[in-house]
């Protein structure tokens, strides 16, 4: 189950993103799909919650879950390991790690990360736009690109407001950089270099195609 808030609209609490160390250790702790729809369950709580009440940005994620909602029960040591360095400043990135990192991990199992995800936005990319996307790839912070790319489709593509929707002919760059720049973050690495016919209607196949570039 989705959350009922945008991912970058959190004004109770200020968000920052996790230093790389820290979202390594995490993904360190939360390797398999269990572990990682569980510490996805607390936190989805968690943010619910959060966005009504506030809370002190340097006040830890975890204390936050487990004592204060009292969802200790329903956190194991892993979870707990993985989640113990976020802040709930941090909350809003942890909850798009998680999301990414289960996405990523139905790919292994042969499951669709993006069920309610249109036809239209499922267009296969041509063997030469393959080429163009590999050579973006291979200039591109893929790791912030596949982040972002996903969260456009998990919420603006699929699960938003008719108003709020995304359409598949939208440029993927441009769509991207309109999202770094509403959530006040820094461009990301390489986007100028993608060519603008890559459109959202190909965006299953090019968050794909960089989830497999990741991990050669």
């Amino acid at each position: 189950m989705l959350p009922r808030f945008l991912p970058f609209t959190l004004p109770s609490v200020l968000q920052e993103p996790l230093k790389g160390s820290v979202s390594g250790a995490m993904r360190t702790a939360l390797r398999s799909y269990t572990d990682v729809c569980d510490a996805l369950h607390v936190v989805e709580i968690g943010l619910r919650l959060l966005g009504k009440t506030g809370g002190d940005p340097r006040a830890r994620l975890l204390f936050y879950l487990a004592d204060s909602l009292q969802l200790e029960p329903q956190i194991s040591g892993t979870v707990a390991k993985g989640l113990g360095e976020s802040n709930l400043e941090h909350s809003v990135f942890t909850w798009q790690l998680l999301t990414l990192w289960k996405s990523e991990l139905m790919l292994n199992i042969k499951q669709d990360p993006f069920p309610k995800l249109g036809s239209e936005f499922r267009q296969k990319l041509t063997d030469g736009a393959r080429k163009e996307l590999k050579a973006f790839l291979a200039v591109a912070d893929v790791d912030a690109f596949s982040l972002e790319l996903h969260e456009v489709l998990l919420l603006k593509a699929s699960h938003a407001a008719p108003e709020q929707r995304f359409h598949a002919h939208w440029d993927i760059k441009s769509t991207l950089e309109g999202q770094l720049e509403k959530k006040k973050h820094p461009e990301l690495q390489g986007l100028e270099s993608l060519p603008e016919d890559f459109t959202l209607s190909h965006g299953v196949d090019v968050w794909k195609a960089a989830v497999e570039f990741k991990r050669r």
